[in-house]
């Protein structure tokens, strides 16, 4: 909320991208009733929201921006998804949606630190083809999903290794297959359980998700050596989050690549919604207990996490992620409720836990995206009217191109650096003037942005 329309405090410098804006939020619930899948029902209460936005700003007669720092990896990749299509039905002129691309651009380590990546593509063939990957169960369960088209049939298997004994699912599983719960006993010893449930789409997308459960809660289950045999007949994608630091090891072995691509989920994958890339706005700072905190990342480069196209399918997802906003670290109002377990003491800039006027650096493309929905809501203030190809065309003609950008369009800025200034000018049809104005930001700066400029 900071980020996005956080107003001046006293003569400190932090302040939103769109302080004059006003503020709604929804908080989403717990459940649905009448849907027991909380997956499912997390889906639905983020389109209730949008929706709940979406007729408020139209019964004040006003444009609306909607941020969702949020997502999940659990859809097809695609934007085709159900849940997709109701954000899609949701936004228009007016009713412009931004989501967080997310923090999955750099992979994970897992506890022996040999590193973890979202992403596994192959074609498989009748001899099949193996991944090896680690579940962290910590938070419960872990979902790992396979997603192809109409035009391939998979059969995947799921196993379990001790270094003794490998423990093979029951049987292979598909996009036909509709709910089936199992555990595995390597040396006899049951983990899980593990489900298995399959999905065929409209869009011809197709999918298999297996959800990896440690039901004792005694984390053996992040002790053993997991792995899919695949078969059939074409390629494939899996993705297994690597935010919990879970995901698939690279074996380096011909016909499968793994790696971090394609890490842009649900609902920023979406053709209706713009996806927020991130980028480094400071490299160090002093915190109000005098800490000094200094990193090796370079002010101005995308964020080491910030996660990356394309979509699985970049003709219905266009250009993912669509422009990159400021990520990594940004100030912004602390919490006035934060404890020592919500907020590192040595990332406060000002005051300290409880203090109503605090403030506190955070990163992720959490930050971006309400950066990217304040720039966004000064483009509504200038033209009500823009939808998200609007302000697609706006970011196309204003987002800034340097050497660390590389050429644009590509996959990781996407469009490039977010410029608000030349954006607005171009809106008020003072475009030439703006460019040739002394006070112009600067290329590369996001003047306005919580926590200053970068």
């Amino acid at each position: 909320s900071g980020i996005a329309v956080g107003e001046r405090v006293g003569d400190l410098p932090y302040v939103g991208l769109a302080p004059a804006a006003g503020l709604a939020f929804v908080q989403l619930g717990d459940g649905v009733p009448g849907i027991d899948d909380e997956d499912l029902a997390w889906s639905t209460s983020v389109c209730d929201g949008v929706a709940w936005i979406g007729g408020l700003a139209a019964a004040r007669g006003e444009p609306a921006v909607v941020n969702m720092s949020l997502g999940t990896h659990e859809g097809p990749h695609d934007g085709s998804s159900l849940a997709n299509r109701c954000l899609d039905n949701l936004a228009g002129p007016g009713l412009v949606l931004v989501a967080a691309a997310g923090n999955e651009g750099s992979g994970g380590e897992d506890p022996d630190g040999e590193w973890t990546h979202l992403h596994a593509q192959a074609t498989a063939t009748e001899e099949g083809v193996e991944l090896d990957f680690w579940p962290n169960t910590d938070e419960g369960k872990i979902p790992v999903v396979f997603w192809t088209n109409d035009d391939v049939d998979l059969e995947v298997w799921i196993g379990a290794w001790d270094g003794a004994d490998l423990a093979w699912s029951p049987e292979g599983y598909s996009a036909a297959t509709i709910y089936e719960e199992f555990e595995l006993s390597p040396s006899g010893v049951p983990v899980g359980a593990v489900t298995a449930i399959g999905s065929e789409l409209a869009s011809g997308a197709r999918g298999l998700r297996f959800d990896v459960y440690d039901d004792d809660e005694d984390s053996y289950e992040t002790q053993l050596t997991w792995v899919f045999a695949v078969s059939g007949n074409g390629r494939f994608d899996a993705f297994l989050d690597t935010t919990s630091t879970s995901g698939f090891y690279d074996k380096d072995e011909p016909g499968i690549t793994i790696d971090d691509r394609m890490s842009i989920g649900y609902p920023a994958d979406g053709p209706e919604v713009l996806a927020a890339a991130a980028w480094v706005t400071r490299s160090g700072w002093t915190a109000s207990n005098g800490v000094s905190w200094d990193s090796e990342d370079i002010v101005d480069d995308i964020a080491y996490f910030s996660s990356m196209g394309p979509g699985r399918r970049p003709e219905l997802t266009g250009l993912l992620p669509d422009a990159a906003a400021p990520g990594e670290w940004v100030a912004s109002a602390l919490n006035s409720n934060a404890g020592p377990d919500d907020v590192d003491p040595d990332d406060i800039l000002v005051g300290g836990m409880g203090d109503p006027d605090g403030f506190v650096m955070e990163q992720g493309t959490s930050m971006a995206s309400p950066a990217l929905a304040g720039a966004v809501a000064l483009m509504l203030e200038a033209d009500r009217t823009l939808d998200a190809d609007g302000v697609r065309g706006l970011l196309e003609r204003s987002s800034a191109a340097d050497s660390l950008t590389g050429s644009l369009p590509n996959e990781v800025w996407g469009r490039g650096k977010v410029q608000v200034f030349p954006a607005l000018a171009e809106l008020a049809g003072d475009d030439d003037d703006a460019a040739d104005d002394d006070d112009a930001a600067p290329p590369g700066a996001c003047s306005g942005c919580s926590g200053g400029g970068g």
